[in-house]
């Protein structure tokens, strides 16, 4: 196959015709011939086209990064497609003051955490139990944790909580009201630890985080069926979130001090679990755990919380070039949202990388402006510019390996989308270009 390089004279008259984009893109399926009165003798050709072979198919994401994120998610959730969903928080704790004095005698009367929501995936009116537990194993500011990763924590219950999620609800404490947060009291355990631990594990913040690791919060499993539970997102770093620690000694009673879960320097990590997938349907289960890529024709999945992603492949594009020029006015990958009307809020943005089967790379379109790249949602569908990236591959300067889709925030959202495929619907996943060729 000669692949050649496109001549200035010729990129010259293409810009030109590139002009009539917008118009080619109303094109049916047929390659069409246009512009033969633009010059003399009719050296080009202007061909719009939307019947490149795409073959897509989805498959189990590999684990992201979770550690002092935005927010952190916890919960459990049921989806229909996707099955059960779970995600839990390991985060250390601070003091808010080092060699804090707690008098003589100090007795914890209870603990108030709080912890601030700022929004929420699925159905808040499933009721939700949390449990917190003790790491036992020591979590570092300076290391990296990925959602697959799990620390050892004490089988003694610290605390658990109940309840039906508000997250949208303000607070009302005695004559204020705060933000939207979750609110609950604790038992003593906690309190008490601190209270009476020596002087060498409150001299220090180091100190203290080796005296008490940390927290695990854990949620219970949602079992009451498909449909049901929520993931939340919570925001550690806002000032409402804390441990209330309230006390008396023998000198005084009706003490506090505030232990900080919102401390920059506090270790923090999600893991997410995704049951390996044995609560989904069966057609997601067929495709991504028996590897039956064909169903990838009908339905294609995508996931965040180190979910699904899907991998695109154009097998035949070669096969434009043949021996002649070709330049590439407009190349867009377009997909389509299977149920836009779904409880479920498909992702506001989708992100396109290259693949050469051993590392992702970012695609040449994606230097360009961020709108012109696009990917955002327009139900009900997603766009991408690739035109550079299908260039380059034409003229050997790219490898055409192909393409992997992921949902963007994936550490930080819970949003999921079930996409048509790459079958013979009108809202198949399709690639459209219109190109440029001599017509000598």
């Amino acid at each position: 196959m000669n692949v050649k390089t496109v001549n200035s004279f010729f990129i010259l008259i293409a810009a030109g015709i590139l002009l009539l984009s917008s118009f080619f893109l109303s094109c049916k399926k047929d390659p069409q011939t246009l512009g033969y009165d633009l010059v003399e003798n009719n050296p080009l050709e202007v061909v719009f086209c939307d019947t490149v072979t795409v073959v897509a198919y989805s498959e189990v994401e590999d684990s992201v990064r979770t550690d002092e994120t935005t927010y952190s998610l916890l919960g459990s959730l049921y989806d229909p497609v996707f099955g059960k969903t779970s995600a839990s928080v390991f985060t250390q704790i601070s003091l808010s003051s080092t060699n804090p004095d707690f008098g003589t005698n100090p007795q914890c009367d209870s603990l108030v955490f709080s912890l601030q929501y700022t929004g929420y995936y699925g159905d808040t009116t499933t009721v939700q139990t949390i449990r917190l537990y003790e790491i036992t194993e020591s979590l570092f500011l300076d290391s990296t944790y990925y959602s697959s990763h799990m620390v050892a924590y004490d089988a003694v219950e610290l605390a658990s909580y109940t309840f039906a999620p508000h997250p949208n609800d303000s607070v009302l404490i005695d004559t204020t009201y705060y933000e939207p947060h979750l609110r609950f009291t604790m038992p003593p355990a906690l309190g008490n630890k601190i209270l009476t631990a020596p002087s060498t594990a409150l001299d220090s913040i180091s100190s203290f985080k080796e005296y008490f690791k940390g927290l695990a919060i854990l949620p219970d499993d949602v079992a009451t069926g498909p449909g049901m539970g929520s993931l939340l997102y919570f925001n550690f770093y806002a000032n409402i979130s804390r441990i209330n620690l309230y006390y008396h000694n023998d000198e005084k009673d009706s003490l506090s001090y505030r232990i900080a879960l919102n401390a920059t320097s506090n270790a923090r990590f999600v893991h997410f679990d995704h049951y390996g997938y044995q609560q989904a349907d069966d057609l997601f289960r067929q495709q991504i755990l028996l590897g039956d890529t064909a169903l990838g024709n009908s339905l294609l999945y995508l996931q965040s919380t180190s979910g699904v992603k899907t991998r695109i492949e154009f097998p035949y594009l070669m096969n434009l070039v043949g021996d002649n020029n070709i330049a590439i006015n407009e190349a867009q990958l377009i997909v389509y949202n299977q149920d836009p009307q779904s409880v479920y809020p498909p992702p506001q943005e989708l992100a396109l990388y290259g693949t050469n089967d051993s590392t992702l790379f970012y695609l040449p379109d994606q230097s360009e402006d961020a709108d012109y790249f696009d990917g955002k949602y327009n139900e009900p569908r997603y766009r991408f510019r690739i035109s550079r990236y299908i260039q380059e591959t034409l003229l050997g300067d790219q490898s055409n390996i192909g393409l992997y889709l992921f949902t963007t925030g994936a550490s930080i959202n819970a949003n999921r989308v079930v996409l048509y495929g790459t079958g013979t619907s009108g809202n198949r996943m399709k690639l459209r270009l219109i190109y440029t060729r001599p017509n000598i």
